[in-house]
């Protein structure tokens, strides 16, 4: 089901400002919009969710979480390229590059000429996933 979800948002790209799959199954959608309050982006942002929903035929999906943020303050996704993630992981670029074929790895927000670009939180989500997997099949 989550790829399905993934594909239909990814073919919404017009009616959101960025998307991140995390591998626990969470979606981040980022929507700019003008309000004069929280309050009134929270509607806005809750509307233009359900215009998503609708426009992609989705099940239900349901908001977790809605953050706010004025005019210009929103902090900026941290984005990296294969060199940060090996720093991250503790791995040669070579092994990123390998990695990055495997399931659960993030998938890049972007592909640009100089390699893959990621949200670091993806990558810290990951690693998290990946040294608690390694801890349990270890024994602790």
């Amino acid at each position: 089901m989550f790829e399905v979800v993934r594909e239909r948002l990814l073919g919404a790209g017009e009616k959101y400002d960025l998307v991140s799959f995390g591998d626990k199954g969470d979606i981040t959608l980022y929507f700019k919009t003008n309000a004069d309050d929280a309050a009134s982006a929270t509607v806005l942002a809750l509307g233009r969710f359900q215009e998503l929903l609708t426009a992609t035929s989705l099940p239900a999906l349901t908001p977790y979480a809605v953050h706010t943020y004025p005019a210009g303050t929103r902090p900026a996704p941290k984005l990296m390229g294969t060199k940060e993630v090996a720093d991250i992981l503790d791995k040669t670029k070579a092994r990123v590059s390998q990695l990055k074929n495997s399931a659960g790895f993030p998938r890049p927000v972007a592909d640009l000429h100089m390699g893959p670009v990621y949200l670091e939180a993806d990558v810290l989500e990951y690693r998290e996933a990946r040294d608690s997997t390694t801890s349990r099949g270890s024994g602790g």
